[in-house]
């Protein structure tokens, strides 16, 4: 093997360890202790590089770090994940909820739209849950109207119905909206940052397609003017992620 390909490995191992870790905190979400001793020796691999050098133990000590990142991250999550597995929302229970947007609201093909947030408070009749929990929510097409003046940093007042994702999901709960009772728009910097979304939008209308809806979904995130034909294309190569992740 030659020195190049040894060198190409290096993030192979990184990115195969950094995902078993993953994977194993994802089955197994309370060995907060792997991810304590992840970081103990991946500092301990570190301080031994710097004095003899050795590509192998900078190598061991990047895959370790960010394994421990990864492990503990959802080590993290987990008693937040509890207390929403214990509202019992698997049948679809009334939930009574306060968040912060803090991603794109994208269109979907019902009419309605989902997008990311952080729920600061949780309520199930009696039963109260707070804290950040990280949300997913969707609306259909008469919410979509409640929420058009929304973007990052609203903070929404909603009910709806949710069941908790699985584990292995982002959204520690996934919640379709029944009826938004307040959505303000975004204030101070994230009201600029809206502006300056909406404004390369609007510098695209009139463009022939596809660039009027490659430009905002690469730049921003915004796939609302995306013709369909491009959009099948992206989906089909599974380039769909360079508009609706990247772009985010």
């Amino acid at each position: 093997m030659t020195p190049l390909q040894r060198r190409a490995l290096r993030p192979a191992a990184v990115a195969l360890v950094t995902w078993a870790a993953a994977g194993v905190a994802t089955s197994a979400p309370d060995l907060a202790g792997l991810a304590v001793a992840a970081t103990m020796v991946a500092v301990l691999c570190a301080a031994v590089f710097v004095r003899v050098r050795h590509p192998a133990l900078g190598v061991a000590a990047v895959a370790l770090a960010c394994a421990a990142a990864s492990g503990g991250s959802v080590a993290a999550a987990a008693p937040v994940r509890a207390q929403i597995a214990a509202l019992q929302v698997e049948g679809g229970r009334q939930l009574d909820v306060d968040l912060t947007i803090v991603g794109h609201v994208s269109g979907s093909t019902d009419g309605g739209a989902w997008f990311d947030a952080v729920a600061s408070r949780v309520s199930a009749g009696a039963v109260t849950v707070t804290g950040g929990i990280p949300t997913r929510v969707g609306v259909d097409a008469g919410g979509r109207a409640a929420v058009a003046a929304s973007g990052l940093g609203s903070e929404m007042h909603l009910t709806g119905r949710a069941i908790p994702a699985r584990p292995g999901e982002r959204a520690i709960l996934v919640l379709r909206a029944q009826e938004v009772l307040d959505a303000p728009p975004p204030e101070g910097v994230w009201a600029w940052f809206e502006a300056l979304r909406d404004g390369l939008i609007a510098s695209t209308r009139g463009l022939p397609q596809p660039g009027a809806g490659l430009v905002p979904g690469l730049a921003v995130g915004d796939t609302s003017s995306l013709d369909a034909a491009t959009d099948a294309a992206m989906t089909a190569s599974s380039l769909s992620h360079l508009t609706a992740v990247s772009g985010s």
